[in-house]
């Protein structure tokens, strides 16, 4: 059974108020070690976001996709910890959301 990697990072390369750089890091970084571990990245929900596997890296969305991108961001910070407390996993990646 492979361990399990969790990222948490509120944006996603796909979402369209912001796609940046630190996401695909991140989705970078996740896919590489997607070889030896079972990895998720939770990001936060935007228009026309779904569940997926990319590169064999599991995307999971939280939070609603129609509060826009600031409030969007609140939201995913405070459902956060209930995913911690959810989730089982053996090592947690947090890339730190910068002020909103």
């Amino acid at each position: 059974m492979k361990k399990k990697i969790i990222f948490s990072n509120y944006d996603d390369r796909r979402n369209p108020y912001y796609g940046g750089g630190g996401a695909i890091a991140v989705h970078e970084v996740a896919g590489r070690l997607a070889e030896d571990f079972e990895v998720t990245v939770i990001t936060g929900r935007y228009p026309g976001s779904k569940d997926e596997i990319i590169d064999n890296v599991i995307y999971v969305r939280i939070g609603p996709s129609w509060t826009g991108p600031k409030l969007s961001q609140l939201i995913f910070s405070l459902l956060l910890p209930f995913e911690v407390f959810f989730r089982k996993f053996d090592f947690w990646i947090e890339s730190f959301t910068p002020p909103f």
